[in-house]
């Protein structure tokens, strides 16, 4: 349930940094560096220290490799589309070599390119790979067009082995994101289990287990989520069940 969000039991440091990485490592590296300062001193220190530390280098481990896959992906769904984009020069040639063997409006011609040039120029990237291939297979065996068709289909080569590298990309980089969530997770339930461990070590004088949480931080965070969900509607609620007849309380 939505509300189950703000009850007092649930994980702060997994709903804090949920959907950002960037603050979910800031959030473990000030908790790490923290216990590590105090881990010569300190027993809890030192063994908090040893729980989380593993957890939080394999999530900053699965960001870095986050990120460089995104950075891949990009490059190859570029280059994908500055091949087609190239592709319409491309076409423009093979017709003009085309037409030196069968005029525009031949039979021949005609069979080659019964729509022209628009199944190369618009419609889905498949579509376009797709005519590519189409062409080459409508060329045949003609030997009069060999040299064309050698052209052609070296560029259907490239097409066909670029178009295959973006997607696989694309799907890389979809485990490599579930690989992140998962590791942010782990991480959070040490950082969960750290807190009930120092808060017990330090139960007489609470604020001394502070330190090893980016207090600040965290409270941040989790007051920016509660004004961007919280609705009007229950701002309404509140008010109308405080002020409800008898009046009975007051606002402090």
């Amino acid at each position: 349930m939505a509300l189950a969000e703000w009850e007092l039991f649930v994980n702060r440091f997994e709903k804090a940094t949920r959907g950002n990485n960037t603050k979910a490592i800031a959030v473990g590296s000030q908790h790490c560096t923290s216990l590590f300062a105090d881990s010569a001193t300190v027993p809890v220190a030192l063994t908090c220290y040893n729980l989380v530390k593993p957890k939080f280098d394999l999530f900053k481990e699965a960001v870095i490799a986050l990120n460089s896959q995104s950075g891949t992906q990009g490059g190859d769904v570029l280059g994908f589309k500055q091949l087609i984009k190239s592709m319409r020069a491309k076409v423009d040639n093979w017709q003009a070599l085309i037409k030196a063997v069968y005029p525009a409006g031949s039979d021949t011609f005609v069979a080659l390119f019964p729509k022209g040039k628009t199944p190369f120029n618009s419609g889905t990237q498949q579509n376009k790979v797709d005519a590519v291939g189409t062409l080459i297979e409508t060329i045949g065996s003609d030997a009069s067009l060999a040299a064309v068709k050698a052209l052609i289909e070296t560029f259907y080569t490239n097409m066909l082995a670029t178009f295959g590298t973006k997607d696989t990309s694309k799907e890389t980089t979809k485990t490599d994101s579930t690989s992140v969530e998962t590791a942010r997770i782990n991480m959070c339930v040490e950082m969960q289990g750290n807190f009930g461990l120092l808060t017990t070590a330090f139960k007489a004088t609470p604020p001394l287990a502070a330190k090893y949480f980016d207090e600040a931080l965290l409270r941040n965070i989790l007051q920016m989520i509660f004004a961007l969900t919280l609705k009007a509607l229950t701002n309404k609620n509140i008010f109308k069940r405080t002020f409800a007849k008898p009046l009975t309380q007051k606002i402090k």
